[in-house]
């Protein structure tokens, strides 16, 4: 068992790793206290949970992947966030479940944010553009295929950046990721 034998442990990259569940990362939380990097693209059968144990255990945590935990909802990012506040690097990308209050919540807790992924989230729209907005550090925000942005939320975005942070960024869009002209 990692959590046991592995106390200090930095980085753990769990990839694909799809019939992980809760069990397993709650006791990874609890016994790897010293995490900094975490990827646990994939693992699809965690719930809230396990990202709540995260963030309860591990606020050391600088990078995370929790991309394609479809069950990751929008609660359970606004309760990792309030100690797991020293992330820099975030990927919920296809997480359907995260919206608007889940990131207000991220906006206020990470302000070392710098890089953000939200690939195919279904219910980021113009309302969370306002919230990413106030991600003042970004520079690496992946929006593709979240179908509800539209040129509004983009406008909110780019409202709160300075020239020289819209230079900095990358924002794309999803006309961008599949070769699309808007």
């Amino acid at each position: 068992e990692i959590g046991r034998s592995c106390p200090r442990l930095r980085r753990l990259d769990m990839f694909g790793c799809k019939n992980t569940g809760d069990v397993g990362i709650i006791s990874i939380a609890r016994g790897c206290t010293a995490l900094e990097t975490l990827r646990l693209t994939g693992c699809r059968e965690l719930s809230g949970a396990a990202v709540q144990a995260l963030g309860s255990s591990c606020p050391r945590i600088t990078d995370l992947s929790l991309a394609g935990c479809a069950k990751v909802k929008s609660e359970d990012l606004a309760r990792l966030v309030h100690r797991c506040n020293a992330l820099q690097k975030l990927d919920i990308s296809k997480c359907d479940h995260i919206a608007a209050p889940g990131l207000s919540a991220l906006a206020e807790r990470c302000t070392r944010l710098h890089e953000l992924h939200l690939s195919g989230c279904a219910r980021v729209g113009d309302d969370s553009a306002v919230a990413l907005a106030r991600l003042r550090g970004l520079r690496t925000l992946d929006l593709s295929g979240c179908q509800k942005i539209s040129e509004a939320g983009v406008e909110s975005i780019a409202k709160g950046c300075t020239q020289e942070e819209l230079d900095k960024m990358c924002v794309l869009s999803r006309s961008e990721s599949y070769g699309m002209e808007t």
